[in-house]
């Protein structure tokens, strides 16, 4: 897994990782998000992890308290920055497109996120 230098290249390559796969990674059993469903789709912070032991995939928990508890599964930027890609792992929980676009300003707010990139669009377009 490649190590990102900043905050904003890891999000630009997660969002764009899940615009690719064509939407959210749920697993079958209570269509839940996951981080990985066994079958090759991730979702955003999936993207970004490091471990990709069934363990870590299967985690249940945010990505602040994998952060804390399971540093280890994750790149030191995402560590570094937890309550920025919390935020990014709610813009991803999201499916409403209109909630989607006001998450995406938030990030752009709160944490100095460029999202002028065609696939953070695209992803809000996604949206239902």
């Amino acid at each position: 897994m490649q190590e990102f230098r900043t905050v904003q290249e890891a999000m630009d390559y997660a969002v764009s990782k899940i615009v690719g796969q064509g939407g959210q990674c749920v697993r079958a059993e209570g269509r839940r998000c996951a981080y990985g469903d066994g079958r090759g789709r991730h979702c955003v912070i999936g993207w970004l992890m490091v471990e990709k032991t069934p363990e870590a995939m299967s985690y249940h928990k945010g990505v602040k308290d994998m952060a804390r508890l399971h540093g280890r599964w994750l790149p030191r930027v995402v560590v570094g920055a937890k309550s920025a890609f919390a935020s990014l792992q709610s813009f991803h929980d999201l499916s409403c497109r209109l909630n989607r676009a006001d998450m995406m300003q938030g990030l752009e707010k709160r944490h100095g996120i460029d999202t002028s990139s065609p696939h953070w669009q695209q992803w809000v377009d996604m949206g239902t």
